[in-house]
């Protein structure tokens, strides 16, 4: 029995967490994509075979490499991309 008469049987703190929780996802989530797609953005062709290699061996997924921020914004402009890893340094584009 719970200690609260207004609680009803169920646990009063998870009730009020659910009801503040929204969506983490949007109507893209819905859509079922067969292979993700992973753009990754670094200069270092090492680190982009190395996200692949690690996160290829996890899921099967499509690696779209980029070397600069610029690539990487030609590529999102014609591209859907599920996943973006990118180097938090990487330097800017003119």
């Amino acid at each position: 029995m719970c200690p609260r008469a207004s609680c009803n049987g169920s646990r009063p703190e998870v009730v009020e967490r659910e009801n503040r929780m929204i969506p983490a996802v949007g109507k893209a989530a819905k859509t079922k994509i067969k292979t993700p797609r992973i753009l990754v953005v670094d200069d270092e062709p090492m680190l982009i075979d190395l996200v692949g290699d690690v996160v290829g061996g996890q899921i099967n997924c499509k690696v779209i490499p980029a070397k600069s921020i610029a690539e990487a914004r030609q590529i999102l402009a014609s591209t859907p991309i599920e996943l973006l890893v990118a180097e938090c340094g990487e330097p800017q584009d003119s």
